[in-house]
Parts: C-alpha cells; structure tokens; sequence
C-alpha cells in the first residue's frame, strides 16, 4: 500500500490502472496497537464472530477489546 498523499492525482491514476492500491496510512500509535490484538482478532474471525477495529479497539460482537489492558467492555 502507498500513501495517498504523496502522490499527484495523475500519478495515483496510473498507480490504479496497474493495480496498486492506495490507501490513506494510519498514524503509528494505531497500526503499533492493532498489531498487539492481531491475534485475538484471528481467534475471533475463525470462531465465526462480528469483528471490527475502531481505531486502536477491536470490537467483538459489540464488545471492546482495548489494548492496554485487553478487557472487554459493553458498548453502551
């Protein structure tokens, strides 16, 4: 993946045309925090549950899952 910013639109349209994906990049602090729950999250998926990442949380069936401390949470 390539940061979207960096290039032109011309230049992303080529980028596209030749298949390349282009995509914002996420700060640090957020990739480095997924990275910790990658896991967790592939346990999850293969147990057939709803996942999602909101920012640095991973969202399991409508619980969170935060990174420090790794425990759930009602989202409510």
């Amino acid at each position: 993946m390539v940061r979207k910013l960096s290039f032109e639109a011309e230049k992303q349209q080529t980028l596209k045309q030749q298949n390349i994906g282009i995509g914002v990049q996420l700060p640090k602090e957020v990739r480095e925090a997924r990275k910790q729950l990658y896991d967790v999250m592939r346990q999850a998926k293969n147990s057939g549950k709803d996942i999602r990442f909101v920012w640095k949380d991973l969202q399991i069936n409508g619980q969170i899952y935060k990174v420090g401390n790794k425990e759930r949470s009602d989202n409510q």
